[in-house]
């Protein structure tokens, strides 16, 4: 007999266990099940169709998904899930969990959560092993498919989870100096199968000087045409389908041109971190031209404030990065992406 575990309405574990399907829950009491949702860099997600033998929703289209089991998490349940139902490894894969949202159903006393996970995997159809008594059979299908399978009413839970078929947009990881774009940048490229751009090393790369050297050769000026330039190169090769996670330079945002081109075609990330942070994080750097000289907390708050409002109304959402790591942040912003 399987069990699973229940959930309070905070989805809180309370210690307690019920039979699986057994749908005899009390108002305050959830179970939790997961969807997993595999997209290909081809753009194509795998999706399945139900036996015609099912008690609910025969022959309709799905992705891989179930109830978590007793003392298992949500991840091992969908990773778990995936691999019976149609014979895939995503342990492996970018992505990761998406968002949740919940369902109460008092009539028919079965409340729960639902975990959405989002995976970024190549495979072959060969690949596929699909679970017979459950699946007919599985589809490579585009964003555009599964919109016109959902509105004839026959793909299962759409509504729901349609966030995680949109395109992914560039990303763009804005803020003051220090606040930890490169870092994130790496960690995030670690969950997204995207491509990194170091905004300033870029230039530097392809001006053959240090930030600093250009500064006091061409002025602030000439440094903020080679960063439009930049980003408009980045605009264009979404079009190629080229997905880019960028690291910006501190100061992208003063130009109004840059803020227009980011909008168009990405997420704006604000990254934000205290000026006793920042000044831990680039106290040793000869390469921070704008503190020459003035390397002092103080300064920094001032420049900060300065900037503070052409931050926060460029950027989608903010997320702050003091006393977090890295791969934290990378996961939050994720989730954020299906907001």
């Amino acid at each position: 007999m399987e069990y699973w575990d229940i959930y309070d309405e905070n989805k809180q574990l309370t210690g307690n266990k019920m039979v699986r399907n057994d749908w005899n829950m009390k108002p305050d009491q959830f179970h939790l099940t997961v969807l997993g949702v595999i997209e290909r860099s081809d753009g194509k997600f795998l999706i399945t169709k139900r036996v015609e033998t099912k008690s609910w929703a025969p022959g309709h289209w799905e992705v891989s998904g179930g109830g978590v089991m007793a003392g298992e998490t949500s991840y091992e349940a969908v990773v778990r899930e995936i691999k019976e139902e149609v014979g895939l490894d995503v342990t492996k894969a970018k992505g990761g969990y998406a968002f949740s949202y919940k369902r109460v159903n008092l009539e028919e006393k079965n409340n729960y959560f639902v975990d959405i996970y989002k995976f970024y995997m190549d495979f072959k159809e060969e690949d596929v092993k699909i679970q017979e008594n459950e699946a007919a059979g599985f589809k490579l299908a585009t964003r555009n498919e599964i919109k016109e399978i959902a509105q004839k009413g026959e793909f299962l839970h759409y509504d729901s989870i349609k966030n995680v078929f949109m395109e992914n947009p560039q990303i763009f990881l804005i803020g003051f100096m220090g606040t930890g774009k490169s870092t994130v940048s790496k960690a995030l490229a670690k969950i997204l199968p995207y491509e990194i751009i170091e905004m300033d090393q870029t230039i530097v790369d392809e001006a053959k000087m240090p930030i600093a050297q250009i500064f006091e050769k061409y002025g602030e000026n000439y440094f903020r045409d080679l960063e439009t330039n930049l980003v408009t190169r980045i605009s264009k090769s979404l079009e190629d389908g080229k997905k880019k996670i960028v690291s910006c330079g501190g100061g992208v945002v003063v130009r109004e041109t840059n803020r227009q081109i980011m909008k168009q075609c990405g997420k704006i990330v604000l990254l934000t971190a205290s000026p006793k942070t920042i000044l831990d994080r680039v106290k040793d750097s000869d390469e921070r031209p704008i503190l020459n000289g003035n390397m002092t907390e103080d300064y920094i708050e001032k420049l900060m404030e300065k900037r503070d409002e052409l931050y926060k109304n460029t950027a989608d959402f903010a997320i702050k990065t003091d006393g977090k790591s890295a791969e934290s942040i990378a996961e939050e912003i994720f989730v954020n992406l299906f907001k």
